[in-house]
């Protein structure tokens, strides 16, 4: 009789534990489902905004800004539908290829964020404690590639026989196959390359650089002006992205170190991996928020250091040198008695509303004073 309790127990134990996990993975794809809509939705909304007011927004700021966008894009409509497919279905519902493919394209665009969150901090430490440095348009390109080739440089690896892709414990994703010990792929030295290279590393940079922010930010006190203040609301915005990110995922990289080197159990892990993907899910719409907030508030009313450096090219192209430039008011004012002078101020306002480049305004009032001189002579 204690043996058909025994096991009647373990079974209503092992139903009671089919309904959790079936009703975590039905929850799992109405999480992933609808923020993969609205992460699909608003990552376009940005892109369109930005590639509509290329001439205002496309600033160094937001060219990171968008390659970090474009890729939250591309999970939301290439990887998200896999992992809630496979979340409805209980378990991974595609095939091998599907998995490593997978595995591949979901590794890449989180070390491409992970590379542009660094590179979003070290533009800001420019900006704030070094604003005669800010980065250029063409930096932020070479920046952007620059960003792509490291993503690539870690998730490639596996399909040249160094680590392995493959399901991971949730069974419902794939990615590094962190917890298995196979010396013919090498996947210990793999895994230590990525935690290196792809976590520790980009996280000393991030801390260093808004280390030094603070720091700075702390100095300057209370006399930042109303541009600086909005480029301290900016710095702002993109250290709540980045912190966002690494609590989303810290917990998720130490587990998975723990899984290869100290061999912690894979029950849990995979728990905390299924919960990693929903917080990656929610940890991009919340950046997508974030950059919308952030373009739309380093290019009001021209406050980029880029914007206005273009700006200021634009005005100075049109203007004459200085030796042909109006005079000041107290010039203006001590030399009003002399006609000569003022009909001369008078025929370059003139030659400044006809011509618009330097060079035909420079070669107009050279002509004038040359008249001048002669009707002297």
């Amino acid at each position: 009789m204690s043996s058909n309790l025994s096991a009647n127990l373990s079974d209503d134990v092992f139903i009671l534990e089919e309904r959790s996990l079936t009703g975590t993975y039905i929850f799992a794809a109405i999480v992933l489902g609808f923020i993969g809509f609205f992460g699909f939705v608003l990552n376009l909304l940005v892109i369109v905004t930005v590639v509509k007011n290329a001439s205002i927004l496309w600033t160094p700021n937001n060219v990171i800004l968008v390659n970090m966008v474009v890729g939250d894009f591309l999970v939301a409509a290439l990887g998200n539908p896999f992992a809630m497919t496979s979340a409805i279905a209980g378990e991974w519902f595609w095939n091998h290829e599907v998995c490593l493919w997978y595995a591949w394209f979901m590794t890449t665009m989180g070390f491409a964020s992970i590379g542009n969150l660094t590179v979003m901090a070290l533009e800001r430490f420019l900006l704030v404690t070094c604003p005669m440095k800010t980065l250029s348009i063409r930096h932020a390109y070479i920046l952007a590639f620059l960003v792509w080739m490291y993503a690539l440089s870690l998730s490639l690896p596996p399909f040249f026989n160094w680590g392995t892709y493959g399901p991971e414990a949730g069974n419902i994703s794939c990615s590094v196959s962190w917890e298995i010990h196979d010396p013919e792929t090498h996947n210990d030295t793999y895994i230590g390359f990525l935690f290196i290279f792809g976590f520790f590393l980009p996280v000393i940079i991030i801390t260093s650089s808004y280390y030094s922010i603070i720091k700075t930010l702390k100095k300057i006190g209370k006399k930042i002006g109303a541009r600086n203040r909005r480029e301290k609301k900016v710095t702002k915005m993109v250290y709540l992205m980045i912190l966002a990110f690494l609590i989303a995922w810290s917990p998720y990289a130490v587990l998975a170190l723990a899984t290869q080197y100290f061999y912690a159990r894979r029950s849990i892990y995979g728990k905390l991996r299924d919960g990693a993907i929903v917080r990656k899910r929610l940890i991009n719409s919340d950046q997508t928020r974030h950059a919308r907030k952030t373009i739309n508030s380093t290019n009001r009313n021209g406050d980029d250091p880029s914007v206005r450096h273009r700006e200021l090219e634009r005005k100075r192209s049109v203007l004459p040198p200085a030796s042909f430039r109006l005079p000041d008011r107290k010039r203006s004012e001590k030399n009003t008695n002399s006609p000569r002078i003022l009909q001369a101020v008078s025929r370059f306002a003139d030659a400044r509303k006809k011509f618009v480049t330097k060079a035909s305004a420079h070669s107009y009032v050279t002509g004038i004073v040359r008249g001048e001189r002669k009707e002297k002579e």
